[in-house]
C-alpha cells in the first residue's frame, strides 16, 4: 500500500500497489480493512514457505526455490507400478523399515495397506488393459500372437 493524497472528505487514504484500489488508512478507523483487503486482494501472491525447496543448479552454481507438489495419487500409482516391476508382495507397504523411510520422507503421508495397493493395481490393470484394446482396435494391420510353451 502507498501513501494517496486525501480525498474531498479530507480523511487519508492509501492506494494498493497491485490492484489500485483504495481505503481510508485515518487511525480511528482502525486497520482491520486494510488487513482484509489485503487477505483477499486478486493480485497478491501469498505462498505457504512451508511448500517450497531450495534446489541448486548445478550448471551454474545457483539456488532457487522451488514449489514442491505431492500428488497422493501419483505415490499410489508409481508405489503399484513398483511392486509389479520388481514383482514385490503386497505386504511391501506394511514392512516397517518401508513405513519408517515413507515417513521420514514425507511425515503427513497417509499410511496405505496391502488391500488398497490390490484395488489400485486391479485399477491400473483395467486402465492398461483398455489402452492395449485400443491400441490393436485402431492398427491398421494384422496382427499375430504366438506363444512358445518351451
Amino acid at each position: 500500500m502507498v501513501p494517496e493524497s486525501e480525498k474531498k472528505d479530507g480523511k487519508p487514504r492509501a492506494r494498493c500497489k497491485l490492484y489500485g484500489v483504495t481505503y481510508m488508512v485515518a487511525s480511528k478507523y482502525g486497520t482491520r480493512n486494510m488487513k482484509r483487503y489485503i487477505d483477499t486482494c486478486p493480485r497478491r501472491s501469498s505462498r505457504d514457505i512451508g511448500q517450497c525447496l531450495l534446489a541448486q543448479n548445478s550448471g551454474s552454481g545457483s539456488v532457487s526455490v522451488g514449489n514442491l507438489k505431492f500428488d497422493t495419487n501419483e505415490y499410489r500409482e508409481l508405489l503399484v507400478a513398483t511392486i509389479v516391476k520388481h514383482e514385490l508382495p503386497f505386504r511391501f507397504v506394511e514392512y516397517l523399515g518401508v513405513r519408517y523411510l515413507l515417513q521420514y520422507l514425507r511425515p503427513d503421508i497417509l499410511t496405505i495397506f496391502r488391500n488398497t495397493t490390490k484395488a489400485d493395481l486391479v485399477k491400473m490393470y483395467h486402465r492398461e488393459k483398455r489402452k492395449i484394446k485400443c491400441l490393436l482396435n485402431d492398427s491398421p494391420d494384422r496382427i499375430s500372437l504366438t506363444s512358445d510353451l518351451c
